[in-house]
């Protein structure tokens, strides 16, 4: 279709839920394509007898919000919608399921090297996913110096605390009981 033009730092007028669908869509697009895109990648490692010992790592940076908590796009909250993105990785020696706790980004460097059998020197930030599980681990993301909103929050398994410098106020959410961080605990 038609590519939708919105200046998202000065939207003007929000625009109404048949935009936000068609944003969605041409968003859910761009999903199909990156995952097309990733096929033909596997397929390509699989024909030259490659996948035996490639270990393929696909992440997202930020995920998109399209106005659930009155915001656009990403960079200015910390909320689900942006945080949440996938994280696969796959190759030789790896086991196939899903890891069920939280995980961070910052467990990427951890794990590769753990399965890769390498040593790292000194302190490295982060946990092997495939380790042995440690039991729940602060998960932090900040977007200071981002506009509207200057916020960081820590995740400890379903609990989710967010601050907002902008405004001194801290936020917590049970993302458990409610995923959507629709209703701040006491």
């Amino acid at each position: 279709g038609e590519p939708y033009n919105w200046n998202t730092e000065d939207p003007g007028t929000p625009p109404d839920s048949a935009s936000i669908r068609h944003l969605t869509h041409l968003y859910d697009g761009r999903l199909a394509e990156a995952d097309q895109q990733l096929g033909r990648l596997l397929s390509g490692l699989r024909q030259r007898g490659l996948d035996g010992n490639t270990i393929v790592v696909v992440v997202a940076d930020h995920g998109e919000e399209f106005l659930e908590h009155g915001f656009a796009w990403h960079g200015k909250t910390l909320f689900q919608q942006a945080l949440h993105v996938p994280l696969v990785i796959s190759g030789p020696g790896i086991p196939t399921g899903e890891v069920e706790h939280p995980v961070a980004q910052v467990d990427i460097v951890p794990s590769l090297m753990a399965l890769l059998e390498l040593e790292w020197p000194g302190r490295l930030d982060g946990r092997d996913l495939f380790g042995p599980e440690t039991g729940d681990v602060p998960i932090y993301s900040t977007n200071l110096n981002a506009t509207p909103l200057e916020v960081i929050c820590v995740r400890l398994g379903d609990s989710k605390t967010v601050w907002e410098a902008t405004a001194d106020a801290a936020f917590t959410f049970d993302l458990a009981a409610d995923p959507g961080e629709t209703v701040s605990l006491p």
